[in-house]
């Protein structure tokens, strides 16, 4: 027989508890019936599955479209006019898209590390760095973004960064400071 607290709930009879503590013991419910089988303990495979590099365990499989994946590492470099390399970063992310304001920053400390004063006046880089928040931030310190804004691989091009006309109006007013540049 149960007894009901004023509040509501139910309270078993003196010794369920510990009726029900045998069956769990005895491995039996309370109807009778046989627990389940218990899972067997988990034991770590000895040898993990696919490849595992032991020479380098940083390094990623890096995937592009149009190229065979390779074990490595992806590589930003951030150069002069005259090929002088003036920083460089090494991520295991195989996109290019999302580091072309954080390598333009790393130029930029360099650069001043090393006593340069003057601003770089035009940064150029590949399809892969087209991201519009970080092209923005850069034209709006002051530095002109030229980025093609379609690739090859694309199915679908983008749509266009600016004005209709950004390509031409970039090319004939070299003082226009509009927020990106598509060539």
């Amino acid at each position: 027989m149960y007894q009901t607290h004023p509040t509501g709930w139910t309270a078993r009879p003196a010794g369920a508890c510990a009726r029900f503590a045998g069956l769990i013991a005895r491995g039996v419910m309370s109807d009778g019936r046989r627990f389940g089988v218990r899972p067997d303990p988990y034991a770590p495979v000895a040898v993990p599955e696919g490849s595992v590099n032991m020479t380098d365990p940083d390094s990623r499989v890096m995937c592009t479209k149009g190229q065979p994946t390779i074990q490595g590492y992806n590589a930003q470099a951030a150069v002069t006019e005259n090929q002088i390399i003036v920083a460089a970063e090494i991520t295991t992310a195989s996109s290019d898209f999302g580091h072309l304001e954080p390598v333009f920053e790393a130029a930029l400390r360099d650069l001043e590390r090393a006593g340069a004063s003057e601003r770089p006046g035009v940064l150029v880089a590949d399809a892969g760095y087209w991201r519009k928040r970080q092209m923005e931030n850069i034209v709006a310190n002051g530095t002109r973004v030229l980025i093609p804004p379609d690739s090859d691989l694309k199915e679908k091009p983008r749509a266009p960064a600016g004005p209709a006309d950004s390509t031409t109006t970039w090319l004939r007013e070299p003082d226009w400071r509009g927020p990106r540049t598509s060539l």
